[in-house]
């Protein structure tokens, strides 16, 4: 396994898209109901994505065995190959880079995403912003670091979460 840096990360892609939905008054679906038009019009939809690579994983004093941690399918109960580390014996120099490439962190996969209402109370003056917003919106966990203590009994296993799951705010804005 090559020694990387701390910051390693080798794929990322942010999109973060905003639609305005054409409904509503001057917009391609319009009515003549102006009481209709000012309840479908003015919605908007934004969201950000990201997808990244997993960090690199920090490793304790461990003695490398020479077999590369990576695993094909990698779960959260073993993460990473449990042969390529062993316990380092006392009075041993450590000989192992602080990181491997070939163990990582899961992979991020978020969606964020907000729905808005914008509503002129008095054109040019006064108008409202209604937000609804998902933060992690399909809920999709991001795992945490593996243990990689040989000596403990979760050694291999994946036992926390790096974010959060979904999050639902609701606000609401006065522009004047």
């Amino acid at each position: 396994s090559k020694m990387i840096g701390e910051f390693d990360n080798p794929h990322r892609i942010t999109l973060s898209p905003i639609w305005e939905l054409p409904f509503g008054k001057g917009r391609r679906f319009s009515t003549d109901s102006a009481a209709l038009n000012r309840v479908i019009g003015g919605w908007q939809i934004s969201a950000i994505y990201i997808y990244q690579t997993g960090a690199a994983v920090w490793l304790s004093s461990v003695l490398h065995t020479g077999l590369s941690p990576k695993l094909d399918s990698p779960a959260i109960d073993k993460w990473f190959n449990l042969d390529s580390m062993k316990i380092l014996p006392p009075f041993t120099a450590r000989r192992n880079p602080y990181m491997w490439n070939d163990l990582r962190t899961a992979t991020q996969n978020n969606w964020d995403i907000a729905i808005l209402k914008k509503t002129a109370l008095r054109p040019e003056r006064l108008s409202l912003q209604f937000r609804a917003e998902f933060i992690n919106a399909f809920n999709h966990p991001w795992f945490g670091s593996p243990n990689v203590n040989p000596a403990a009994a979760s050694y291999g296993q994946v036992l926390s979460q790096a974010n959060s799951p979904r999050e639902i705010q609701l606000a609401m804005k006065l522009s004047f």
